[in-house]
């Protein structure tokens, strides 16, 4: 059997399946309590990428192997393991963009030694031939990092990646570049209000990230109301609140696949969006 081939702690991991994953750090698995260190890394990292288990097809009685790896790369989190840093970030490129455990422990990863490999992760993100999603990923992962750092090396390269890319002509996903426009202003308040005005006229800009820009503007005090109402969605509702606690699903009258862009028009693929 395939956890046969990795020491007898590693059992523990075939047994948790999807429990502990994609929550906050106080409700996952006491990894190193069982005894997970240092030299477990290169094990750990070959468990992440094990070739037999990515072959399985899911049912009940391989779903402990098939979230071992993502467990795995859990513990390597846990342990700041810098080393396997390059090979788990080509399981997004292997993994592709809809193994969200992976990615949902890849971030938590990232979290933890990114600070290390900041250069490399800001190249990602502004390398365009990469998924939307991974970059959201690593964009989420870098704002992280650098609200959690004081470390001004990191913010300055940041801030400059954060105006190339608004600056870019080619930019066109407005879910990604209201993620970049936020970014920028948490870092920088006001300071590059003239280019963010003009990527809101010029650009696609997902206003349910967070806001339009009259409101943005608000906020960093350059308006005290606004001169136009706020924008609606599809349900009538005006951006920045609802009626109802919570919120109805779009139900489209045709057959939607699951990689097609959601009916609602938020953005983003039907299976991340009303088809939960």
């Amino acid at each position: 059997m395939t956890e046969h081939k990795y020491p007898k702690k590693f059992n523990v991991l075939f047994k948790y399946k999807r429990t502990g994953l994609m929550r906050t750090e106080e409700y996952m698995h006491p990894y190193l309590e069982i005894g997970f260190n240092e030299g477990d890394v290169a094990l750990l990292t070959e468990l992440v990428f094990d070739e037999e288990i990515a072959s399985l097809s899911y049912n009940t009685k391989t779903e402990g192997k098939l979230f071992a790896p993502v467990h795995a790369v859990m513990v390597l989190a846990k342990l700041e393991a810098k080393e396997p840093f390059f090979r788990l970030m080509q399981g997004l490129e292997i993994f592709g963009e809809d193994d969200d455990y992976y990615r949902g422990a890849l971030l938590f990863y990232m979290k933890k030694v990114g600070k290390e490999f900041s250069v490399e992760l800001i190249s990602y993100f502004m390398n365009a031939e990469k998924g939307i999603y991974n970059r959201m990923l690593v964009l989420e992962a870098i704002k992280k990092i650098v609200e959690t750092n004081e470390d001004d090396t990191i913010k300055d390269a940041w801030e400059e990646a954060l105006v190339i890319y608004l600056e870019r002509g080619e930019e066109l996903n407005d879910g990604l570049n209201a993620f970049a426009i936020f970014s920028l202003v948490d870092i920088t308040k006001a300071k590059h209000i003239a280019l963010i005005r003009k990527v809101f006229e010029t650009k696609p800009v997902d206003l349910w990230h967070d806001c339009d820009l009259e409101e943005l503007e608000i906020r960093l005090g350059l308006r005290s109301q606004r001169s136009t109402p706020p924008p609606m969605n599809k349900f009538g509702v005006p951006l920045g609140g609802w009626d109802d606690e919570v919120m109805q699903p779009y139900i489209s009258d045709k057959k939607v696949g699951r990689n097609d862009p959601c009916p609602c028009g938020s953005g983003k693929k039907y299976k991340k969006c009303c088809m939960q």
